[in-house]
């Protein structure tokens, strides 16, 4: 039984996001396409949860910035919506990349 709030399918979304962040850093893995990782994770808020990057979630929010136009973001436009810290920035670059 789960005593946290959050549910099952959840809490399995977190856990394979934060996971692949790992492998990825560690260069286990290729760059994936986002397109697995966001209907593994269900919101671009989720997503950027699992990466452990939520706190750039009210920025893509204020963006309107969701999975059909994710591919599309460029370094400049990373810049342009707050990812100053150069790491998180190439991190979620590497995510994001097809």
């Amino acid at each position: 039984m789960i005593s946290n709030k959050l549910s099952l399918p959840t809490a399995f979304a977190e856990i394979c996001c934060r996971l692949h962040l790992i492998l990825l850093s560690v260069r286990l893995v290729t760059r994936p396409s986002f397109n697995g990782w966001g209907l593994r994770c269900g919101s671009i808020e989720q997503w950027l949860g699992g990466l452990e990057f939520g706190e750039y979630a009210p920025r893509f929010a204020e963006n309107d910035i969701d999975f059909a136009i994710l591919g599309d973001l460029t370094d400049q436009d990373l810049e342009e919506i707050g990812v100053a810290s150069l790491g998180h920035h190439r991190k979620l670059s590497w995510v994001i990349a097809d």
